[in-house]
């Protein structure tokens, strides 16, 4: 867990401009929000892990909302229910104390995946759903590609595959009701316009130091170009919704 500070950090500083730049985000977002009713009860306790400035909320508000997220910047951009900085793998809640737990976008940040979904399964009651939408292997395919013909050594995160978290669900004894992978895609005017996005929601990853004017240029000269002009960057989004399952 020693990156959880520097993530926080990360995203801390793209809090201010997150919610204009987030277009992909947004849409899975509003798609958790409208999943939420079939699953949670209306006026029910719900955790959200890696809450960011609370979108779910927004979109879903009949519900006794609780926030969590590691950056106190993004926190004080949730303007509805309660919220706490804190870390989605060491969650400060009682066990058995919330009806619903959803995370969107966030759980490709805290590995190892084991203590999250430890604690995922520990603070819901038994009964209650999760709903979870991360990012999976594929994921900025394009950019990643473009890195390597550079010559750049990659910031990326290396995402899972869905296979593999769904084996690492079921291993940690979720029954699991809902499975899905979507593709969605982001159409840019240029590389220079994608990479400018992603940093304007803390999306490139920390674990190296900041890229050079001179290795920007050469991971954009590498980026391919998409067929009918300016360039594409996929996003490769894994669904589950998920409860204890019974002894």
């Amino acid at each position: 867990m020693d990156d959880v500070r520097l993530i926080a950090d990360q995203f801390g500083r793209a809090a201010q401009s997150y919610d204009a730049y987030a277009q992909v985000q947004a849409r899975v977002s509003h798609a958790l929000a409208t999943m939420i009713p079939s699953y949670v009860a209306h006026g029910s306790t719900v955790v959200d892990v890696g809450a960011g400035t609370g979108a779910i909320a927004r979109r879903a508000p009949d519900y006794a909302w609780l926030h969590i997220d590691a950056s106190e910047a993004m926190c004080r951009q949730i303007d509805m229910g309660e919220r706490l900085c804190a870390d989605g793998r060491a969650l400060p809640l009682r066990d058995g104390s919330m009806d619903g737990y959803v995370s969107s976008m966030a759980w490709q940040w805290m590995h190892p995946l084991d203590a999250t979904i430890c604690e995922m399964q520990r603070v819901l009651r038994h009964g209650g759903y999760a709903i979870i939408a991360t990012l999976v292997e594929g994921t900025l395919c394009e950019l990643a590609e473009a890195f390597r013909c550079s010559g750049v050594p990659s910031p990326l995160l290396t995402y899972p595959s869905a296979a593999s978290l769904h084996d690492l669900l079921i291993h940690h004894e979720c029954a699991i009701h809902h499975h899905a992978i979507e593709t969605h895609r982001m159409h840019d005017k240029d590389a220079y316009a994608m990479l400018r996005n992603l940093k304007h929601i803390g999306a490139i990853a920390h674990k190296r130091a900041p890229l050079s004017v001179a290795e920007v240029r050469a991971v954009c000269r590498a980026y391919a170009q998409g067929t009918i002009g300016g360039v594409v960057s996929s996003y490769q989004v894994g669904w589950w919704v998920v409860s204890k399952r019974r002894k």
